[in-house]
């Protein structure tokens, strides 16, 4: 148990951008159901054409993001470190001692996460660049890994038990 690395699922990053098309098929739905009204609201107009305009940036980021990422290592484990690639907040937090984690805990926030909550937060601020001033750790789930939930808590613990302690 050196080093795991856990991929990308690809069936799990299909059905999330397939389930943001659906969204965004929705709201362009109701920009056109308020341009064919008799009466036009322009503040319904307006806030939806900007949702719609933020929702198409988010997902050509997303989509940029997946292109971009030749590697496909969304999540590694060593006797040293974790790192996150999954999210925004994991990717610029970077590598986590082992030895800096606090503790880990499962937290329902959005459904099933690992909350890894750390030692010396401050440390990490810095390369946060604003995007978290309350910052005290990083969230994992499954929601993108090849993985389960079970799996991925089991992995995360027995590192954190065998690999944590030692500095």
């Amino acid at each position: 148990m050196n080093h795991t690395i856990i991929p990308f699922s690809k069936k799990k990053m299909l059905k999330l951008i397939g389930l943001y098309i659906l969204v965004m098929l929705g709201i362009a739905a109701i920009i056109v159901f308020i341009l064919s009204a008799d009466r036009i609201k322009i503040f319904y107009l307006a806030l939806f054409v900007v949702l719609f305009i933020a929702g198409a940036y988010l997902f050509y980021k997303h989509i940029q993001e997946l292109w971009r990422s030749n590697k496909n290592e969304a999540l590694i484990l060593t006797p040293e470190y974790l790192k996150s690639n999954v999210t925004p907040l994991g990717k610029r937090v970077g590598e986590i001692a082992w030895s800096e984690i606090a503790s880990i805990e499962k937290a329902n926030y959005y459904g099933q996460h690992i909350y890894i909550k750390l030692k010396h937060p401050e440390k990490y601020v810095n390369r946060l660049k604003g995007m978290s001033k309350d910052f005290t750790g990083i969230y994992l789930n499954d929601s993108e890994l090849e993985i389960s939930f079970e799996e991925l808590e089991k992995l995360i613990i027995d590192y954190f038990l065998k690999y944590g302690e030692k500095s």
